[in-house]
């Protein structure tokens, strides 16, 4: 039964991270200035993040997350009302990264 909540918390948080990278993907187009900058540098993160990680390149990757944390943060204080939640997700990721607590390498 654990593996099973397991792999559905899994699921859940690889959602929300897509979900996260798109919005700031989509924000970039649509948005100018330094809030076009702060989504553009999330996701681009944030998918550096995943390419790292799927390369097995566990130092890059844990500095990439460091780097999400503050892009997220910046995207965050730009962001108005509901939409800082997205942003939230990536600097939560980034910091799991960074911290190398799901991978250890």
């Amino acid at each position: 039964m654990t593996q099973v909540v397991t792999l559905f918390l899994g699921i859940i948080v690889a959602a929300l991270i897509f979900a996260a990278t798109l919005f700031s993907a989509v924000q970039a187009f649509r948005q100018a200035g330094r809030l076009r900058l702060a989504h553009l540098l999330a996701a681009g993160l944030t998918i550096a993040i995943m390419a790292c990680l799927s390369s097995e390149l566990w130092v890059l990757a844990r500095l990439t997350g460091g780097l999400c944390v503050l892009a997220g943060l910046f995207a965050f204080v730009l962001e108005s009302r509901w939409n800082r939640l997205l942003p939230l997700v990536q600097s939560g990721f980034g910091l799991v990264v960074a911290l190398g607590l799901p991978f250890g390498g």
